[in-house]
């Protein structure tokens, strides 16, 4: 009697392991990604932000490649009059040869990834033409 008790003691335990098992083996890949995006070099020597594969569109971004860990390079770009979320964006404009425009562009890092993060905001002119002063110094 003792025998046949443990025999099914073993055959539940056995039994209960395979469908745990085949439980795990069809569970969803999930890939977690720091709140703080890895930075990857893009295409024409460009910097971008690792995101999972579906997060670059919803940030208005191009991929620009793919990164070592997984997902995709990110590049954010605008122009004038538009807002950007994301945490690496470059702003270009056209309309800097034409006299008494304003161009301004929106970063708002509200809802972006890390935002509590951002402390800084870093701005590299790769041209930048200034009026001269007046006579009187004024411009």
């Amino acid at each position: 009697m003792m025998k046949m008790l443990y025999a099914l003691l073993v055959a539940a335990a056995v039994a209960a392991g395979v469908v745990l098992a085949s439980e795990l083996s069809h569970r969803d890949e999930r890939i977690l990604f720091a709140s703080n995006p890895l930075v990857c070099d893009g295409d024409a020597e460009r910097q971008g932000a690792c995101l999972p594969y579906f997060r670059c569109d919803s940030y208005g971004g191009v991929v620009e490649g793919t990164c070592r860990v997984v997902g995709q390079c990110c590049v954010v770009e605008r122009s004038c009059g538009q807002t950007s979320e994301a945490r690496i964006t470059y702003f270009t404009s056209k309309q800097y040869m034409i006299s008494d425009t304003t161009c301004s562009v929106t970063i708002s890092p509200s809802s972006s990834i890390a935002a509590s993060d951002i402390c800084q905001l870093h701005v590299t002119l790769e041209k930048m033409t200034l009026t001269e002063p007046n006579p009187d110094g004024e411009v």
